[in-house]
């Protein structure tokens, strides 16, 4: 995007650690370390809730400015604060309107619309098996659907026990640009090594979005729980050793499944956490 990459080659002439990201936790773009985004953007809740647009915060070498109501600024510097706030009103008169354009309310945005695919796999005794997918991005194919499946599987090559514990986790997809929500878990099956099969849902959705989805950790895993009792049971029904399951068996299932996951609302959860608390924890960030 032409005006991002005006906007940022602004900043970076004078300050090289910032980070451009959405009220709902989207990421533009960032040059802040991974960690410390994260802990910067676990504040966003309070600093909508407190900074007007045009305003900024600044504390210690912090600088956080809201140039329009769904677009937010974080600076890293130790100049001096005048050539900072001089920057600062620099970018909103060249850039307010122009962000506004491009960047409006998105009402109602839910997990759902982030999603690029979901993913079904079981490791049978042929090894790691793609089940079945559901695709929301139509620059993704069954070969995508199938290296997604076998690096989800792969996780679980040194667990001597395989998935005997259920867990999500999250895993880096950098090459379709996605985050993935895997979800691994036990079906029990007749015949299996250990009497039942290693499988895993996994759910890719666009990398921008990344803070948001850590914070809705417990939301997605209470979501995946329900669900796979259902694809374990439809799985036993479906499944035969000497059949090779074709695409759609479990389809139904997987649109249920985005359909609930549809109904989480895109926004960074409210905090109770008040904002001088909030500037006091990020003096402690790694690079300030």
């Amino acid at each position: 995007m032409q005006t991002i990459d005006s906007l940022s080659s602004t900043i970076a002439q004078m300050i090289p650690k910032y980070a451009l990201v959405l009220d709902t936790g989207s990421i533009i773009k960032s040059t802040i370390s991974e960690e410390n985004l994260m802990q910067l953007t676990r504040y966003l809740p309070r600093i909508c809730k407190d900074l007007k647009p045009g305003d900024h915060l600044h504390k210690s070498k912090l600088y956080i400015y809201r140039l329009t109501t769904q677009f937010v600024i974080f600076l890293l510097s130790d100049k001096d604060n005048q050539e900072i706030v001089s920057l600062l009103d620099e970018i909103g008169d060249q850039f307010t309107l122009k962000i506004a354009r491009e960047f409006k309310l998105h009402v109602g945005s839910t997990l759902g619309s982030i999603i690029k695919t979901i993913v079904f796999s079981v490791t049978t005794e042929r090894g790691p098996e793609l089940m079945d997918w559901l695709v929301n991005d139509n620059s993704l194919d069954d070969k995508d659907a199938y290296k997604i499946a076998m690096k989800t599987m792969l996780n679980l090559t040194d667990e001597l026990e395989g998935a005997k514990k259920k867990i999500l986790f999250f895993q880096p997809f950098l090459m379709y640009d996605a985050l993935g929500i895997s979800f691994l878990f036990q079906i029990p099956f007749p015949g299996a090594r250990g009497g039942s099969f290693d499988s895993a849902l996994t759910i890719l959705v666009d990398f921008r979005y990344r803070a948001i989805i850590y914070s809705l950790y417990k939301e997605l895993e209470d979501i995946l729980h329900l669900y796979e009792p259902k694809v374990a049971k439809e799985f036993q029904k479906t499944y035969q050793e000497d059949i090779c399951l074709t695409k759609d068996d479990f389809n139904g299932l997987l649109i249920d499944l985005k359909h609930r996951i549809d109904q989480v609302d895109l926004s960074m959860l409210d905090s109770e956490i008040l904002m001088d608390e909030m500037l006091g924890a990020v003096r402690k960030l790694n690079e300030l």
